[in-house]
């Protein structure tokens, strides 16, 4: 109601509840994201030491952390995302339990989704996450509660289009107002054209918000690549972190708003 709009407006104009929620909402999931790379890596065999700076690497080494002090959902999408995927690795190479995969199987669904709720450039990660849950070794009843818990959340998003905008199915993107700030000036309500090559590079290379140029730790990312391709067992997730973020770069390069309006660095890959 229009009440509670502004009883919520009026919260948040307090800069001492703002920052409550924001620390709340982002910078807790951000430390939260980064224990849960530390308890991965560990579980991969790798180092303790070698696991804490891939950490701080990327804790302190990219855009993550300037993102985690901004009230902005991208890097709560991140971690979201990011525990939606380490429960489905465990819950494909650990405990075998029919009971607890299905519980797990329906978090690790509700996590992807409320990735997508907090940033949609997340669906680049939800989506992929979607066919190696459904293509994992896992009881078909957990696979199906992967399902639901995705679904949930995207009956919400639903609903919430249905009541702001008309349609399930049109997304706040399609009726932004301010110009040129406006991905449908080209594309019209398809929001996205063809990849372009020269966008792809401003977003790896640019000095203002090229990923590589301003988080140039993230090089030695090409390494890590391809020592987990050299692990046959672990094949299936070398696959879907390759294409998480090479989905996201050709899709976002045929965006109109790729650059992400007057902010520093690519904020729509923070999540990727």
């Amino acid at each position: 109601s229009r009440e509670e709009s502004l009883s919520a407006a009026t919260i948040l104009a307090d800069p001492r509840a703002r920052y409550l929620v924001r620390v709340a909402t982002v910078s807790l999931p951000f430390a939260l994201l980064g224990l849960l790379i530390f308890d991965l890596l560990i579980s991969l065999a790798v180092s303790a030491r070698r696991a804490l700076w891939s950490v701080l690497a990327y804790g302190f080494g990219t855009i993550a952390l300037s993102n985690a002090v901004l009230f902005s959902g991208h890097q709560t999408a991140a971690f979201f995302s990011f525990l939606s995927f380490v429960l489905l690795y465990r819950s494909a190479h650990g405990d075998k339990d029919r009971g607890r995969a299905i519980a797990v199987g329906f978090l690790a669904g509700l996590c992807a989704g409320l990735g997508v709720l907090c940033d949609y450039i997340a669906v680049f990660a939800a989506v992929p996450l979607t066919v190696y849950a459904l293509t994992s070794r896992v009881d078909r009843r957990a696979k199906l509660a992967f399902v639901c818990g995705a679904a949930l959340c995207a009956g919400v998003l639903g609903a919430y289009n249905q009541a702001c905008f008309g349609s399930p199915l049109s997304l706040s993107y399609a009726h932004l107002e301010t110009r040129p700030y406006d991905p449908t000036a080209e594309h019209g309500d398809m929001l996205f054209g063809r990849p372009r090559l020269s966008i792809i590079l401003l977003l790896l290379g640019s000095a203002s918000k090229g990923l590589l140029f301003i988080s140039p730790v993230l090089i030695y990312a090409v390494m890590g690549f391809r020592l987990l391709r050299r692990r046959a067992d672990l094949r299936r997730e070398f696959n879907l972190l390759c294409v998480v973020p090479a989905s996201a770069l050709l899709v976002l390069s045929g965006f109109d708003g790729w650059h992400g309006g007057a902010c520093f660095g690519p904020r729509y890959l923070v999540a990727i």
